[in-house]
C-alpha cells in the first residue's frame, strides 16, 4: 500500500495508487483523514473500492464538522456512490468542489 499525505493549509490530501482498495485500506486511511481538516482521498488508480459505507460515515462526520470531504475516483467507480455523496474523477474536480462548498459555507447555504 503506497500512500500519499500532504497537507497544506487548505486541506489535507490522502493518496492510494493501489488497483484495489480493500476496506482494511480504507478504514487505515480514514485514521488519518480527522474531521478538523477538509479532506481529499485519491483513489483515481482503484479499479474496485470496498468499504464505501466507511467512507460516506467519515463524509457525514466531517459535514457536521463544516469540513469537506471528497473522494477521486476513476470514472467507471462513480456510480458506486451515490448522487449527494461528494466523488468526483479528478485532482482539480477535487479542488473546484471544496472551493464551491467553502463559498456555500461562507454564504450559510449549507
Amino acid at each position: 500500500m503506497a500512500l500519499t499525505i500532504e497537507e497544506n493549509e487548505d486541506y489535507l490530501f490522502l493518496g492510494m495508487d493501489d488497483a484495489f482498495i480493500t476496506e482494511e485500506q480504507v478504514e487505515q486511511v480514514l485514521e488519518l483523514a480527522v474531521a478538523k481538516h477538509h479532506v481529499v482521498i485519491d483513489f483515481g488508480n482503484a479499479e474496485s473500492i470496498s468499504g464505501i459505507s466507511a467512507l460516506k460515515k467519515a463524509y457525514k462526520a466531517h459535514r457536521k464538522s463544516q469540513k469537506s470531504f471528497i473522494v477521486i475516483v476513476r470514472e467507471s467507480l462513480l456510480d458506486d456512490f451515490e448522487d449527494d455523496f461528494p466523488v468526483v474523477p479528478t485532482h482539480q474536480e477535487a479542488l473546484d468542489y471544496l472551493e464551491m462548498e467553502e463559498i456555500e459555507r461562507q454564504l450559510g447555504l449549507e
